[in-house]
């Protein structure tokens, strides 16, 4: 039996989703499809493990038209303005850096609300965050020793995927760790995600979830897609996420085209 939905929001994971094959930048027409889409009364979200400045450089046309859902869920920002934010305690903050450097051939990010932390001595990783990723960067001789809170901590593993399994039983219950795609894995407090931080968005917004579609393609976006009402899996999303969603699309683009079509409403 079909059954329609009624799109007042659109949620987008940007790494493998609105951003494919590698890609660092929106291209023009996604620019303008989403413009068309908020013209249409629909909200937008940016909803990645990316940070908020490179968000807002990505969408720099519209970036004071959309809401985003950042570093996987620890930072929400509505109207321009941060309305949540997730804190890891210190303690916890420093074994989780810890039991990171002690793995070989690794990178460490830990993520500040408007900057990157990383170690002044690896100078190929913040090439690689500050001019390939593009995000603001502070460098430090200490990643103890910064000076905000801490809410997300990221391990870079380069071409060379790393076992998340390690880390989740180590960090069991007191952390969420997930998986980003591009070798990246994430480490956030206890029951942080985009589902929890599109929560606090919808509450804000005064939306339900069941008008939510939502686009994504890896671990870190199953929360988020067991979340809203309409779940939308990337062709080459992985397959734990296909099995979940309730559609799968060949690009963003394409599936924002058949809600400006059906006037905002889905029938699957």
């Amino acid at each position: 039996m079909s059954k329609k939905y009624n799109i007042k929001l659109a949620a987008s994971d940007l790494d493998g989703t609105l951003l494919q094959n590698g890609a660092q930048k929106l291209n023009s027409s996604s620019i303008k499809l989403i413009t068309k889409l908020l013209d249409s009364g629909v909200y937008f979200v940016a909803a990645s493990g990316r940070q908020y400045s490179n968000l807002r450089d990505l969408f720099d046309p519209i970036a004071d038209k959309i809401d985003y859902i950042c570093e996987n869920g620890c930072l929400v920002f509505a109207n321009g303005k941060l309305i949540h934010q997730e804190i890891m305690n210190n303690e916890l903050a420093h074994e989780v850096i810890e039991t990171m450097l002690a793995i070989p051939n690794v990178e460490i990010m830990v993520s500040g609300v408007n900057t990157s932390y990383l170690l002044s001595e690896h100078d190929d990783f913040i090439h690689h965050v500050r001019d390939v990723v593009g995000n603001n960067v502070t460098i430090v001789d200490d990643l103890h020793s910064i000076d905000e809170p801490y809410f997300k901590i990221s391990l870079f593993s380069g071409k060379k995927l790393i076992d998340p399994a390690p880390l989740r039983t180590k960090l069991a219950n007191r952390c969420q760790v997930v998986t980003g795609g591009n070798a990246w894995i994430d480490v956030m407090p206890a029951g942080v995600s985009k589902a929890s931080a599109m929560q606090h968005l919808l509450r804000f917004l005064h939306l339900t979830a069941e008008n939510v579609i939502a686009f994504g393609d890896e671990e870190n976006d199953i929360e988020m897609m067991k979340f809203v009402g309409l779940p939308v899996a990337m062709d080459n999303a992985i397959p734990r996420l296909k099995e979940i969603c309730k559609m799968t699309t060949p690009s963003v683009d394409a599936a924002i085209k058949a809600i400006l079509s059906s006037n905002g409403c889905i029938e699957i």
